[in-house]
């Protein structure tokens, strides 16, 4: 078995400032790959913080493709880190809260929240898929928020 050195990172993504919430994502990147860390995590809605109105919408970006995606690449690659950072994610339309999962090689994959609180309902939709994501030293599945209520998304996961 194989080891990896993963870093959390709590930060709050501030609504409306998404570059502002990057430079603390690479910021932070940086503090803990100096600390030899090679997997970095960061919260929900990391880059465009939680939209509890319409502007939710056009805050939104395609995943993969998206500016604040390419930028995760840069940050990626730059420092040769795997991340995985929240933000709300654009699709025909739809807005999903997204986790997206970025290497030193570019776009990874995503994961969608599944089940949404009430009010997070009116926003976004829910996703249907559990992907897990080889690293290569690991294996790496996302639980966003309130998914951590319903055993079998982590059962599903560990499956996997």
């Amino acid at each position: 078995m194989q080891s990896i050195r993963v870093a959390a990172v709590q930060i709050n993504g501030l609504l409306g400032k998404a570059e502002r919430n990057l430079d603390e994502v690479e910021s932070w990147s940086i503090r803990a790959t100096e600390q030899g860390a090679e997997l970095v995590l960061f919260p929900e809605l990391a880059i465009h913080g939680h939209w509890m109105a319409p502007e939710c919408w056009s805050a939104a970006e395609a995943v993969p493709g998206g500016p604040s995606v390419k930028r995760l690449e840069q940050i990626a690659r730059e420092r040769q880190v795997y991340l995985s950072v929240g933000m709300s994610e654009k699709e025909k339309d739809l807005v999903y809260n997204c986790q997206v999962l970025i290497g030193p090689q570019g776009f990874i994959g995503k994961s969608r929240k599944i089940h949404m609180s009430e009010d997070e309902g009116l926003m976004y939709v829910g996703g249907a898929a559990i992907p897990v994501f080889d690293i290569g030293k690991c294996k790496v599945g996302s639980v966003i928020c309130f998914d951590a209520l319903y055993p079998e998304i982590t059962r599903t996961l560990a499956l996997n």
